[in-house]
């Protein structure tokens, strides 16, 4: 006969492993998904987090995507995923996306103070929950497309959209393609914030963005902008993103401050644009550029800091980055970095930053009218046409003094490393002693000129 106390043990048992499975399969949720923080102290130039900056914690939630999942299309796993990002989500929580083709989205979901909602690609490491989970869903991109754009419209902020895995021009997660000639200011852009909308906050890291392409071999009128940010998108932090083919520019901002570029790669920008336009009317502007690619452009210039509006702005650090041309069709009409007449621009420091075969104009031109805009140290120029000095103090740079065979590793191949030391540059402060493998300038007693330390 069974005795009672037998089945009371056997109960208390089975109840403690159900609730270590259910504790388990939570942490399975979460695992991976912590919002790593969307801050401005990330950005080297000393300004502290604001109040509003989202925390380091792990998100709440973990939901799930699969183009062409058949179950019951509630997000729950991989077998019960959601076929594309539902249009209400969730703050706090993350949305794990498998590889395949999902549309356009507009995110327009109600801020919870600094909650953020992580939108990430699916790998065989990191995927969430294993109910319904094959290692094929991993396999390939999550491309986000429509038949015109904006592909991602952002009229909230809060958000991380993370690729988990890809740098240089391969191997991005995530993929956000537009495949129309419109214009940039709306139909042919990849990620745009309207007039008058607030977004701050936005991360994008292992992330490619593709335009319609600049015609770059027939001039075809494109008349792309990938990101137009025209609202307050503050706060804006790129890492590891692959963004090519624009017609006008790779990314527009005029209302914004505290953004950090890192890591990215820039490729065919044509139209007579300005590859990079950012610019406002603040005096801690808090925009730095540093240890990205910055490719073939057929455009005005590389970097814009101003437009024509009788305004001022001040705090751009532009260092540690290389610009290259490698394609017969390249040329640069008007400065590599500068500003537009009729507006001031101040405290900009272009440090140890590589400039090859730039065709055309590579200069640094500002117009300003009043006091000069910033310093250019310890820039490496090399193989470069029409060099010059405008508005900017030219303290200590290597002016083709050196052919590309002489000093880089394989510059054919795209590796502007240095295969010989380049000395003589100017030791400067702490933040900028790391290079883009972060090694540390100067440990043999003297820094290098550009952006890799030899």
């Amino acid at each position: 006969m069974i005795r009672y106390e037998s089945i009371q043990l056997s109960l208390k048992r089975l109840s403690s492993l159900f609730l270590r499975l259910l504790l388990i399969s939570f942490m399975v949720l979460i695992v991976g998904c912590s919002s790593g923080g969307i801050s401005p102290g990330d950005s080297p130039g000393g300004v502290p987090g604001d109040s509003g900056a989202p925390s380091d914690t792990p998100l709440e939630k973990a939901y799930y995507v699969r183009a062409g999942a058949a179950g019951a299309n509630d997000g729950s796993d991989w077998t019960n995923a959601w076929t594309d990002l539902p249009r209400n989500l969730e703050r706090g929580a993350c949305y794990y996306v498998a590889a395949g083709t999902y549309g356009s989205h507009l995110f327009n979901d109600a801020e919870v103070g600094s909650k953020v909602i992580m939108i990430k690609k699916a790998t065989v490491n990191d995927h969430g929950t294993n109910v319904g989970w094959n290692n094929a869903f991993a396999n390939g991109q999550a491309l986000f497309t429509a038949a015109a754009g904006p592909i991602f419209a952002f009229k909230q902020g809060y958000y991380i959209i993370d690729g988990q895995t890809g740098e240089g021009k391969s191997g991005h997660g995530i993929r956000l393609y537009n495949p129309t000639n419109g214009g940039g200011h709306g139909s042919g852009s990849i990620v745009q914030v309207a007039n008058g909308q607030k977004a701050r906050y936005l991360r994008f890291e292992h992330v490619e963005f593709e335009g319609y392409g600049c015609a770059w071999e027939t001039d075809e009128d494109a008349q792309t902008r990938l990101f137009y940010l025209v609202g307050d998108t503050s706060h804006l932090t790129m890492r590891y993103c692959y963004i090519h083919e624009a017609g006008v520019q790779w990314i527009y901002s005029n209302n914004s401050t505290d953004i950090l570029i890192e890591y990215c790669y820039f490729d065919k920008c044509a139209k007579g644009g300005m590859g990079i336009k950012i610019f406002g009317n603040s005096n801690r502007m808090n925009v730095v550029l540093r240890y990205n690619m910055l490719g073939n452009i057929k455009a005005q210039n590389y970097i814009q800091l101003g437009e024509h509006n009788d305004r001022s702005s001040r705090g751009y650090e532009i260092y540690g980055n290389v610009f290259f041309m490698d394609d017969p069709l390249a040329k640069c009409g008007n400065f590599v970095i500068g500003n537009c007449s009729r507006y001031e621009t101040f405290d900009v420091r272009i440090y140890n930053n590589t400039f090859v075969g730039i065709k055309g104009k590579s200069g640094l031109f500002f117009y300003n009218t009043t006091n000069s805009a910033g310093t250019a140290a310890n820039n490496l120029w090399v193989d470069c046409e029409r060099i010059g000095f405008v508005k900017i103090s030219d303290s200590n740079n290597s002016k083709n003094i050196h052919t590309s065979d002489d000093i880089f590793i394989n510059a054919r191949a795209g590796n502007y490393r240095l295969k010989q030391p380049v000395t003589g540059a100017t030791t400067l402060d702490n933040r900028y002693r790391s290079d883009p493998d972060d090694k540390i300038r100067g440990q043999d007693g003297a820094w290098d000129y550009g952006a890799y330390e030899y």
